[in-house]
């Protein structure tokens, strides 16, 4: 899946400091010419954004372009705790919370729209918007009343996250 994927192309950034993704040929190249040599980093490398590219992440998941619509459930079930009976915070609440991470990473040059969704949807803007300081600040502002209610209606949440431009 691309999860585990994703998962282990992030283990072996943080062994080796190389970002080859999930390319295993690119990894056997890679071993082949420092495995005899290759020591662990003593601490794991950071990230570097490269034109075209990003370090932003969204619920670990890299954000792999500088045009991204992000959908998030309001439904009611992000009422609920995350992880379970020992958690503090709701599903929406780090739901909103790795969205904003992502959105700090992502350059200004970078340009997004949200789509929240239950029984109906709402978009933060019509069509993708840059990263400018206000809108970063007003993108916060709509997170920020985003509440759980209502059902899931998650085709139209698609659908117009499909169909947004910019």
């Amino acid at each position: 899946s691309a999860r585990v994927r994703d998962a282990i192309a992030e283990t072996l950034f943080n062994l080796t400091g190389q970002d080859l993704l999930d390319a295993a040929d690119a990894w056997r190249a890679w071993w082949k010419d420092h495995g005899a040599t290759f020591e662990l980093p003593a601490k794991p490398p950071e990230r570097k954004a490269d034109e075209g590219g990003t370090v932003a992440r969204f619920y670990g998941l890299p954000v792999r372009t500088e045009r991204v619509c992000f959908v998030l459930d309001r439904s009611e079930s992000m009422e609920g705790i995350h992880g379970g009976a020992g958690g503090k915070r709701t599903k929406m609440e780090v739901a909103v919370e790795q969205l904003e991470a992502a959105v700090k990473r992502l350059p200004d040059r970078a340009r997004v729209n949200v789509v929240v969704f239950d029984s109906e949807i709402d978009r933060w803007k019509k069509n993708l918007a840059p990263l400018s300081d206000g809108n970063r600040g007003a993108l916060r502002d709509f997170l920020g009343k985003q509440v759980p209610k209502s059902t899931t209606n998650i085709h139209d949440a698609l659908e117009a996250a499909l169909l947004t431009e910019g």
